[in-house]
């Protein structure tokens, strides 16, 4: 729940996965964001790297901010396979990371799922709660 599973951003939108938060008594002088596709599985440095990679790289073009998308806007793919191939056929990815670190990051990704992907659940979180926490 609020997983931020659909493509698209929006103001205080729950459901999407950039969250724009307006300024409030707490944060008076404006927005905070969060992006929330990413979970525990993920090196956070390299996560903020392309965050902030992919912001870079569309303000040197620069880039106008797309409207917010309505809630039939694409929801983010949860199978594996498709996510690592996107991963390895991203520009921004490739661009900020480099081709050598995605090759390993795919490689490791491919061996967790072919060894435990088929696992019931609970083994996969009893193999892996220690891992990325």
């Amino acid at each position: 729940m609020w997983s931020g599973a659909r493509c698209r951003w929006g103001l205080e939108d729950r459901e999407a996965a950039v969250r724009v938060i307006a300024a409030s008594a707490g944060t008076p002088s404006g927005a905070n964001i969060e992006v929330k596709p990413i979970d525990a599985s993920a090196n956070p440095y390299l996560a903020t790297a392309l965050i902030l990679g992919a912001a870079l790289g569309g303000i040197e073009r620069g880039a106008t901010l797309a409207p917010e998308a309505s809630d039939d806007a694409p929801v983010l793919p949860t199978d594996t396979g498709e996510q690592l191939a996107r991963l390895e056929h991203s520009a921004v990815a490739n661009r900020v990371l480099g081709p050598e670190l995605i090759e390993a990051i795919t490689a490791v990704r491919r061996l967790e799922h072919d060894t435990w992907g088929a696992r019931p659940v609970e083994e996969q979180v009893e193999r892996f709660r220690f891992t990325w926490g």
